[in-house]
């Protein structure tokens, strides 16, 4: 049974890592280099702003959506 268990925070972690000028961190730890809200870098990636836009403050327009 202990053989099931995965380390913590290991299932998901590629999928919340993010590539910005050639840095890569986890959207945790850009939000808060940024002073953002986890879930707002989270949302402007799953909507497709990429790049530095993730860490703008304020409101940012998708790319066409």
């Amino acid at each position: 049974m202990e053989d099931l268990l995965a380390p913590v925070g290991s299932i998901y972690k590629s999928k919340f890592l993010i590539d910005i000028n050639g840095e890569v961190k986890t959207i945790s730890a850009w939000a808060k280099e940024a002073g953002l809200a986890f879930s707002t870098v989270k949302r402007r990636n799953e909507r497709g702003i990429r790049g530095i836009d993730l860490l703008r403050k304020g409101r940012v327009k998708s790319n066409g959506f």
